[in-house]
């Protein structure tokens, strides 16, 4: 086990000394930290961290947007989190707000498709700030599909959320933004509610 642990290191030093873009370190059973290309570290309150992408801030350090859970072991769903360590370490999982991982996710006991959700990061809505948007379809309390539309943005350097049952984005559009570079898909997973 020793002798592969130098190479992992070689790698993982070569990676950051070259990275553009922070860099998730996460090992099996500790919380995950992100390096920075300058070397400089922030610790989080995440397991199996992954840095998703930052959005700006005028004021402070850029907001992070990072996906893992707040325990170890357990059956909560990998989550998104939206932090700028200006603001100090982030808080426990019940205490710091967490937001929908996107994926089509089935109901934990029935075994039946209840949600599915695209969520997307960058300039991703015409006429509004950079952010993080989620288009959703769940099934509501009589079985019948709904959809919404929720995003996250930075106003203020604080993080702004608001919910619309009508969409006043449109996916077709947040797609098209997408292929002109400007706004990324972030990649689903397939999973189950958390019980």
């Amino acid at each position: 086990m020793k002798t592969w642990l130098p190479v992992v290191l070689l790698i993982l030093m070569c990676s950051i000394s070259e990275a553009t873009e922070p860099i998730a370190v996460s090992t099996p059973g500790k919380m995950g930290t992100i390096i920075f290309p300058d070397k400089s570290s922030f610790s989080t309150t995440l397991y199996g961290l992954r840095y998703v992408g930052q959005l700006k801030a005028k004021n402070k350090l850029p907001f992070l947007v990072l996906a893992g859970r707040g325990c170890d072991e357990c059956d909560a769903n990998t989550s998104i989190y939206i932090h700028s360590p200006s603001d100090g370490p982030m808080k426990s999982e019940d205490s710091q707000t967490r937001y929908s991982y996107p994926g089509q996710y089935k109901d934990n006991e029935t075994d039946k498709l209840v949600e599915k959700n695209r969520c997307f990061i960058g300039k991703c809505i015409p006429g509004q700030r950079e952010g993080v948007a989620w288009y959703m379809q769940w099934i509501d309390e009589k079985g019948k599909w709904q959809s919404g539309f929720y995003i996250a943005e930075i106003a203020s350097d604080v993080v702004k959320a608001k919910y619309l049952t009508q969409p006043e984005a449109k996916l077709k559009e947040t797609l098209s933004l997408v292929k002109q570079g400007i706004c990324r898909e972030i990649k689903g997973v397939t999973g189950y509610t958390e019980p």
